[in-house]
């Protein structure tokens, strides 16, 4: 839809009923945080809401914007189960991949193939490392 920085200005705006196309970027990144921190946790918004990895959040604005709004479905391939899986591992930070799985159900060796998923659990681990510094 024309990368992450218009599908997620986009998909946040018409969550947030805000023109967000109008803001800087950090500004953006702001109004994500915020809204991550009360729809997730803090903690998930300090790992994601930054401008390197927010793109990793397009899958659970999408789902969101599908699930929680009654604008006409974005024109463009979906994949559900990454959505689902995303929505899971930012609610629950601390996830195996055997518990993303088992939400999932299907496999590990599955779960691993999720580039998305995969993505994500290195930011995590990236800001626990950083963290424990």
């Amino acid at each position: 839809m024309g990368g992450d920085l218009v599908e997620g200005r986009y998909l946040l705006g018409v969550l947030l009923g805000k023109n967000l196309f109008r803001v800087s970027h950090d500004d953006y990144i702001r109004e994500l945080r915020t809204f991550v921190a009360t729809k997730v946790s803090p903690r998930a918004a300090n790992i994601f809401c930054t401008l390197a990895d927010a793109p990793q959040l397009m899958p659970f604005l999408r789902h969101l914007y599908h699930r929680e709004t009654t604008y006409p479905a974005i024109n463009m391939p979906r994949n559900e189960r990454v959505e689902r899986a995303i929505d899971y591992l930012l609610h629950n930070l601390d996830a195996s991949v055997a518990e993303i799985a088992t939400f999932l159900g299907t496999t590990e060796k599955q779960v691993m193939r999720l580039s998305d998923i995969t993505s994500a659990r290195k930011t995590i681990e990236r800001q626990r490392g950083s963290t424990s510094t």
